[in-house]
């Protein structure tokens, strides 16, 4: 028995290659939504009965919790052999897609194309885009995006290190730095905009200091 969020076409494709690749065997299907999915399991795991033997889901974060568990039973067989090992995760549970997240917008409403999940925090977006199916991990992804960029995003953006501090709620400066690290590129331009040494200009002096072995010195004097 397979619990699936996929499509019937597909499920019914699923079958017919299992039944060809082992006859006499029979798959079963049932199709439920990834919430319903992982439910489903957690009330038969309860009762102790018998369910399916086999569960595809994107609630990644139920199944890390049942592979620490260990009752999840790790894949054998060739195809366990050639799997990747980067798409084997806690080394039983296999990753067999990965899924682009639709967006649906009204064009009449949106005129600028969706790019990425900062666009959702985009306040003239508010009510007017939204995702095509209520999934738990795109909203928990986004939200993990969102604590992992908003520090950053929040100083770029001519934010202070200490309203921040106050924002995450934190007691002193030095938990702030553990959240907070600026990409280079933008240290490069905030570089460029504030640092006293690219204020200067070099100016060749009519007098000149007694030659040394690295050169003529010159005057510096500060730019008006």
């Amino acid at each position: 028995m397979v619990y699936s969020a996929a499509s019937p076409p597909v499920q019914e494709h699923l079958k017919a290659n299992f039944e060809k690749a082992y006859p006499g065997m029979v798959m079963d299907w049932q199709r439920y939504g990834s919430g319903q999915v992982v439910t489903k399991n957690d009330q038969e795991r309860s009762a102790i009965g018998d369910g399916a033997d086999i569960a595809i889901a994107t609630e990644l974060g139920w199944f890390e919790a049942r592979a620490k568990e260990g009752t999840v039973k790790a894949p054998v067989g060739p195809a366990r052999e050639g799997w990747p090992s980067a798409f084997l995760m806690h080394g039983v549970l296999p990753i067999l897609s990965m899924e682009p997240i639709m967006i649906v917008y009204n064009t009449n409403q949106v005129k600028t194309p969706i790019t990425g999940y900062p666009d959702l925090l985009k306040p003239e977006f508010k009510g007017r885009i939204g995702l095509e199916d209520i999934v738990a991990t795109t909203v928990m992804a986004f939200y993990d995006w969102n604590e992992k960029t908003f520090a950053t995003n929040y100083l770029i953006n001519g934010g202070d290190v200490f309203s921040l501090q106050q924002i995450l709620g934190h007691t002193t400066l030095e938990m702030v730095r553990r959240y907070v690290s600026l990409a280079s590129s933008q240290v490069a331009v905030q570089h460029r905009k504030y640092s006293p040494m690219d204020r200067l200009a070099l100016k060749q002096s009519s007098t000149l200091v007694k030659p040394s072995p690295v050169g003529r010195v010159r005057q510096w004097e500060r730019r008006r």
